[in-house]
């Protein structure tokens, strides 16, 4: 099976332990250059993501290794990130070394060839250290796993404090370890850059692992599994949901098992309980691996669905748009997601919302505004956008009866009415006149034109 879920996770899961911990060091790296990248080629169509998906995975594959060859273990995946620990490095050398390694192939590689022109992309890398809990929840059908705890989060935090192809130590890692084999020079808060390592003597590079894919189905639904397609740009609703306070083991349990059950009644994908410097965070995806009818209207029901579960506890941003969606990685390690910036605004505007509240672009509030009551939220400035958004906030359903299904003019499908006129033409003297039947991809138009 595919090295889709993380060896720990999988090694644990067969000896039956759902959770524990281990002290580790840790590494959180950032890809930047891949939007601009993905946004450009998805007006390319098919080629366009025939294109990126031969180079997502040229880039990830030797990216992975990196961080195998130096013992480490990817716990997950964010978009064009992810976080790694490496709990066979005593004296904290080999995260630095994996570091200095993927640095010096961005270096090599960093600027990307491609027909439709020249992209190019660097990285920022954060190491701390400390503890890492883990643990492994959900239904008896559907499993989940986590990693939490100071490493994890301490990571992704260096990372802020990071310029373009650097490498930035924590205080929690500084102090962790003899700083001998490291030379650093400091930044503020207690942040040091990594401008100097000793030699590291050679790692147990992590092998290829053969895992067993009845562990692997339990986390991974069969549709990816079963059809693994190659990379292709989707329309999907985005909601990227914020939890405060998710509490102790056990409450991360509950939590897990309930948005499992609810995600699997909305046949959405869910991918997986993070924890890092954005607190406990998941999101859901609309639109992939399968799509269905009313991708918004259903995403919009379910962030509803969560907020009278949660409450308070909860915040979220929902958003729509064109992703690039497929499996990335390599042989050691992979995952099925989505590269795009549909889920980074979805994230952003998750950030900024006020707990209890769900927050939307009006771009999407203009789409759900005949089926559910909204309030304008202002503008918001976002990290990575020149201008404000305007923004929305998801209030409730509209009751029955209360929606207008569809306003504004039909474009572009005069010759379509025109057919199903004529072939209707007969039941005006109630006679059979056949049937005629409409069809096209999701989100193509097909229920206004009925």
């Amino acid at each position: 099976a595919p090295n889709l879920i993380p060896g720990i996770i999988h090694d644990q899961y067969r000896q039956g332990r759902m959770s524990g911990g281990f002290n580790a060091p840790s590494l959180f790296l950032d890809i930047a250059g891949f939007t601009p990248l993905t946004e450009r080629l998805m007006a390319e169509g098919k080629e366009g993501a025939e294109i990126l998906s031969g180079l997502v995975n040229g880039i990830f594959g030797p990216v992975i290794d990196a961080v195998y060859d130096h013992g480490g273990c990817i716990t997950g995946f964010a978009g064009d990130a992810f976080t790694a620990v490496f709990p066979e490095s005593p004296d904290g050398r080999a995260p630095c070394a994996a570091g200095r390694a993927i640095i010096e192939l961005f270096r090599k590689q960093g600027l990307v060839q491609t027909r439709l022109g020249q992209f190019e992309l660097s990285v920022k890398i954060g190491v701390s250290s400390g503890n890492v809990s883990w643990g492994i929840a959900g239904t008896p059908d559907h499993k989940t796993y986590y990693f939490m705890g100071p490493a994890i989060d301490g990571c992704a935090r260096a990372e802020h404090e990071c310029g373009s192809m650097e490498i930035v130590l924590d205080p929690l890692f500084q102090a962790a370890f003899d700083p001998a084999p490291f030379q650093v020079e400091p930044r503020s808060g207690g942040y040091s850059l990594l401008s100097g390592l000793s030699p590291v003597p050679p790692a147990n590079a992590a092998p290829i692992l053969d895992l067993d894919e009845r562990v692997v189905r339990q986390f991974v639904p069969g549709v990816v599994l079963d059809n693994p397609q190659p990379g292709e740009f989707r329309n999907v609703a985005s909601v990227f949901v914020g939890f405060r306070d998710p509490g102790d083991t056990a409450q991360i349990d509950r939590l897990s098992k309930t948005i499992i059950e609810r995600s699997d009644a909305a046949a959405c994908y869910f991918e997986g309980l993070d924890f890092g410097d954005k607190g406990c965070t998941t999101l859901f995806l609309f639109g992939v691996p399968t799509a269905y009818e009313r991708e918004l209207e259903r995403a919009a029901e379910f962030a509803l669905g969560l907020r009278r579960e949660f409450g308070d506890r909860l915040r979220a941003g929902i958003t729509f748009g064109t992703v690039f969606a497929g499996i990335k990685g390599g042989a050691r390690r992979s995952s099925y997601g989505v590269l795009g910036d549909t889920v980074n605004i979805s994230a952003r505007l998750m950030m900024k919302a006020t707990w209890g509240e769900i927050w939307m672009p009006d771009a999407v509030a203009d789409h759900l505004q005949n089926t559910h009551d909204l309030e304008v939220a202002g503008t918001q400035t976002l990290k990575g956008k020149s201008r404000p958004l305007a923004v929305s906030k998801l209030i409730r359903a509209k009751p029955a009866g209360r929606e207008k299904l569809y306003t504004g003019v039909m474009v572009g499908r005069d010759d379509d009415l025109a057919i199903l006129n004529e072939r209707a033409r007969d039941l005006v003297e109630k006679k059979f006149c056949g049937i005629s039947y409409i069809y096209g991809d999701a989100g193509m138009g097909k229920s206004r034109l009925a």
